[in-house]
């Protein structure tokens, strides 16, 4: 018996890999396409466009389009398979750029399913050039990034399926542009349709495709260490004994620690929502306060507020994967305007939520819906409580 819960597991952990990793270029593609063809069509010529990704073919149909896979995936080295590129973030010419948490597939962009995520993404418009800028910032990560060993470009020739695939591509945009969103093409003043920042920092983890030291994990301790009163935003909470320890003495500290996350009825990521499961009893030792979400659609927000200026936004979970496997970026912006709507948005997420206090009362929301489990869920999730446990670090 002991040898086939043994294989079970490791059967399991396989799918997972399978599942998480190679899979999902081949899933939800249509808002993928369509970014696409926003590239490669009307393309000015002379214009450059770089894309580095760890997992998708896109835009090689352009001649002037490079790509380099970052860590491509290889079955012969499977212990590099969880080093994965988690960084979103795109860069137009010298001026703006936007960055978050959204992949661009059909759960985030466009309306291809009524299934999407919410997520968020800021747009920095830069109204000067400097070295101590976020955009100088980004670019230079970017250009780090791109030089690494195992950055592989991707090349291939052109034919006759390659042509009409482009064709296609164009006949599509034109589509687009002139019936489905035409408002996203018009002409736009930044000024007026941004909001004014003090100062925009980037703060990245290290970019090897290795174990990591959690360097963004640490930034953004001791940003909340700054604070009285810290909104963490996260899909799903995964810590090591590091990061219970720092949310232990932000509270033992007197700072008031707010974890809003997804509720386990509600959840996409089932591997994220059992364990916190799991850990929800030694989570509230730590002193932090939980709401446990049941919005329309699943969360996929990542944003840390610090008292009413800092804001940090970008791709980092507050879990495991994100501390030490993956590339993450989260962008801490000096604004009270934007620390203010962010707050108002997280306050709203806050009544749709369980409010579970440190001492383990828990308080439903004024507008918490009503969402049970299937029995089928409820049986899958006990058993995946037990399977997961060795493999925690990797969710």
């Amino acid at each position: 018996m002991h040898k086939k819960v043994i294989l079970t597991i490791v059967i399991l952990f396989l799918l997972y890999i399978i599942l998480g990793v190679v899979l999902p270029p081949l899933r939800h593609r249509k808002a993928g396409e369509q970014g696409r063809q926003s590239f490669t069509s009307e393309q000015p010529e002379g214009e450059r466009i770089l894309c580095l990704d760890d997992n998708e073919e896109a835009l090689a149909s352009s001649p002037n389009v490079e790509i380099r896979f970052y860590n491509p995936v290889n079955l012969l080295l499977p212990w590099k398979l969880n080093y994965r590129m988690h960084d979103k973030y795109l860069i137009a010419d010298d001026f703006v750029y936007i960055m978050g948490g959204r992949n661009t597939n059909d759960l985030f962009l466009g309306d291809y399913t009524d299934s999407k995520n919410i997520d968020r993404d800021i747009l920095v418009y830069e109204t000067e050039e400097g070295e101590d800028h976020s955009l100088k910032q980004l670019k230079d990560y970017f250009q780090s990034v791109w030089e690494l060993s195992c950055c592989r470009p991707f090349r291939r020739g052109v034919n006759e399926d390659r042509l009409k695939a482009a064709g296609s591509l164009r006949s599509h945009y034109e589509e687009v542009t002139a019936v489905h969103y035409p408002e996203a093409f018009a002409q736009t003043d930044w000024e007026t349709e941004t909001m004014a920042a003090g100062k925009v920092t980037l703060c990245t983890n290290p970019v090897n495709p290795g174990n990591k030291e959690p360097v963004l994990w640490a930034v953004m301790q001791q940003l909340m260490e700054q604070g009285e009163d810290v909104i963490i935003q996260t899909p799903y909470v995964i810590c090591s004994r590091d990061m219970y320890r720092g949310l232990s003495e932000l509270s033992a500290s007197g700072t008031r620690v707010q974890i809003l996350i997804n509720a386990i009825e509600s959840g996409a990521n089932p591997f994220g929502c059992i364990d916190y499961v799991n850990e929800k009893e030694e989570l509230l030792e730590t002193g932090a306060e939980m709401y446990e979400c049941i919005a329309d659609h699943s969360l996929h927000t990542k944003t840390i507020l610090v008292d009413d200026r800092l804001s940090a936004v970008g791709s980092y979970n507050y879990d495991m994967r994100s501390t030490y496997l993956d590339t993450e970026m989260m962008l801490v912006i000096d604004s009270p305007e934007l620390n203010r709507e962010l707050r108002e948005q997280a306050g709203e997420l806050m009544d749709q939520s369980r409010h579970v206090r440190p001492d383990g009362t828990a308080v439903r929301g004024e507008d918490y819906p009503d969402r049970e489990l299937s029995a089928g869920k409820r049986f899958f999730y006990q058993i995946l409580r037990i399977l997961i446990m060795p493999f925690r670090h990797l969710l």
